[in-house]
């Protein structure tokens, strides 16, 4: 069973992404027996459609981002095969942490959640 943290985590992704035009599942069984946090899809006019997973996590402090996200990211990607970004809730704060990327997929307002984005030395913000 999810907690409720990971579950609002997963709605408030869900919802920005289908605001921006997404249809967005949660828990979409990709593959053999995998299951994507959140899958979404979009077309967009002639071009092929646009698929990506969200794996989302909850923090216990926005220090807590794990190490290595570049390569968990690639280990995904392989299993999923689709684009995967991440999104972090630290609910203490109130605070959704997403990729750059997905952030640009997103649409949302401001007085609804906290928003920041990943910054490119990941490694900056890890305890570890």
């Amino acid at each position: 069973m999810m907690d409720r943290s990971k579950q609002f985590a997963i709605s408030v992704v869900k919802l920005a992404l289908t605001r921006n035009g997404y249809y967005a599942y949660e828990d979409a069984p990709i593959g053999a027996g995998l299951l994507a946090d959140v899958f979404a899809a979009k077309k967009s006019g002639a071009e092929a459609e646009e698929r990506i997973v969200v794996e989302v996590k909850t923090l216990r402090n926005h220090t807590a981002i794990p190490a290595k996200l570049e390569s968990q990211r690639l280990q995904l990607r392989a299993k999923f095969q689709y684009e995967v970004y991440f999104a972090f809730f630290v609910e203490s704060e109130g605070l959704l942490i997403v990729d750059a990327e997905l952030c640009k997929r997103m649409r949302f307002r401001e007085d609804e959640i906290r928003l920041e984005v990943l910054p490119v030395k990941v490694a900056d913000l890890t305890s570890g």
